[in-house]
């Protein structure tokens, strides 16, 4: 739960768990990840869904028990708590690009690309790759009447010597994952959520 009127610095969370839940994030061996590291979050509160109708199977894959038997439910969402406990949404699970042997996740693309004074709209997927297995695809919608190139949004994401510096590594991260691949748009599908609908992007 978000206060955003307490909270504004922290309107890149999700907000504190509510009262009576509890989170916890898993690693890729589905072991707990240790605090501030980010794994598919697993919930458990005191109203919870059974499971899904008529699909024992599907159901059963959701399920994720501590040492003391307890059942959680694993979300699918890949997020971390910060250091004052609110959780930060990161992507979800399916939509994790796998880059050169790092994970790449494409809302921190996403978020950096919409610092760009000239991208009103941006959509990130993870393409096929000889060299890395797979590199992030940005699809981005310019502002009206801007002229900018895929190449010119590159350079613009390159570190420079004073991030590099500086250790922000959101940046440096999304250099090393050798995106290549960069398309403008005049406006991304997004669910009603407000989601992109990555699964349609990938068909293109």
């Amino acid at each position: 739960m978000l206060e955003a009127n307490l909270h504004p610095d922290k309107l890149h969370t999700v907000g504190r768990p509510g009262d009576g839940v509890e989170l916890k994030f898993l690693d890729e061996a589905g072991r707990g990840a240790a605090a501030g590291e980010v794994g598919e979050i697993a919930g458990r509160a005191p109203m919870m869904m059974k499971g899904y109708y008529k699909q024992v199977e599907k159901t059963r894959e959701l399920f994720w028990y501590d040492r003391d038997g307890r059942l959680f439910f694993k979300s699918g969402d890949m997020g971390k708590l910060d250091e004052d406990g609110f959780v930060v949404l990161l992507d979800r699970k399916k939509d994790m690009i796998i880059s050169g042997g790092f994970n790449v996740y494409a809302a921190d693309i996403e978020v950096l690309l919409l610092k760009h004074p000239d991208i009103v709209d941006v959509a990130v997927i993870g393409v096929p790759s000889d060299q890395w297995g797979e590199s992030p695809w940005a699809l981005a919608v310019p502002r009206p009447g801007a002229k900018i190139s895929p190449d010119a949004v590159r350079e613009w994401t390159t570190p420079t010597e004073q991030d590099a510096a500086s250790g922000w590594c959101r940046i440096s991260r999304l250099a090393a994952a050798q995106h290549d691949r960069q398309d403008h748009e005049t406006r991304i599908a997004r669910a009603l959520l407000g989601g992109a609908r990555r699964q349609n992007l990938r068909k293109r």
